[in-house]
């Protein structure tokens, strides 16, 4: 990896992807599913009324692929990024040659271009994933089910109330045997440039979350499943957030259908 300043690790692709690197994608997501959304932009966010994460992260982390290879025996992995900001990670996979697809509820990195949005645009969709979605096989006409579904740095910012819908979206889109993987963050984030408002909507501790967890309907996977710097977040790496050092701030989850 070569040495870069944290924003410029956070906003580029360079520590993994040289420029000139050529891009041969297996799979198009726009010929092969269809997506409809209830809500195609989360219009009522704050992340969205005031951009910061979807207007400048774009975190790109090939070992967590390389490591879900290695967990579905180096066949082509189906993943399904949750708040995908700039598709850095649906970038990695779709240039290992898996399907791969990213949801943002806004639109901002589209209307800009931003990030991934101007290289792989046939993997990136807005959709408000707090309102009920579907993502369909054209061939079968069935529910297009992934093998791990992602959510990093972006569940604290779903509204309490609107989780049980959520939730029942990864459920109908997980496979048997599927990762339901990410970050949760359990402070408030009083980060916002013009309004000084918390972005993190539901704040809570990590019981609780746990608990969600498993009315929900999924059910813990123990954390061996990956190293702690395989996780594209929290990790202390490339994001100042590091869950090991300061368990207090946030964990890890990697979750399956009960």
């Amino acid at each position: 990896m070569t040495e870069k300043t944290y924003e410029q690790l956070r906003t580029e692709a360079s520590h993994f992807w040289p420029a000139g690197t050529p891009l041969a994608l297996k799979y198009n997501p726009r010929a092969l599913v269809d997506l409809q959304c209830e809500r195609p932009v989360a219009d009522d966010s704050l992340d969205h009324l005031e951009p910061r994460g979807t207007a400048r992260d774009n975190t790109h982390w090939l070992p967590f692929v390389a490591k879900c290879e290695q967990l579905f025996s180096h066949r082509d992995v189906r993943y399904l990024d949750i708040g995908c900001a700039g598709g850095g990670l649906v970038f990695d996979f779709a240039a290992r040659r898996h399907f791969a697809m990213g949801l943002e509820g806004s639109d901002y990195s589209l209307l800009h271009k931003r990030a991934e949005w101007a290289t792989i645009p046939d993997n990136l969709y807005t959709c408000d994933v707090t309102r009920r979605f579907s993502i369909t096989d054209r061939e079968t006409g069935q529910t297009f089910q992934f093998d791990v579904i992602g959510i990093w740095d972006v569940l604290e910012h779903l509204a309490e109330e609107r989780l049980d819908v959520f939730f029942r979206n990864v459920r109908n889109h997980l496979s048997r045997g599927g990762l339901f993987c990410g970050t949760v963050s359990t402070r408030e984030a009083m980060h916002s440039a013009t309004a000084g408002r918390n972005h993190h909507a539901t704040v809570q501790s990590k019981d609780w979350w746990l608990n969600a967890f498993s009315t929900a309907g999924f059910k813990n996977v123990e954390h061996s499943t990956f190293d702690f710097s395989d996780y594209p977040r929290g990790n202390g790496i490339i994001f100042p957030a590091n869950f090991q050092e300061r368990p207090d701030e946030g964990f890890h989850f990697v979750l399956t259908p009960a």
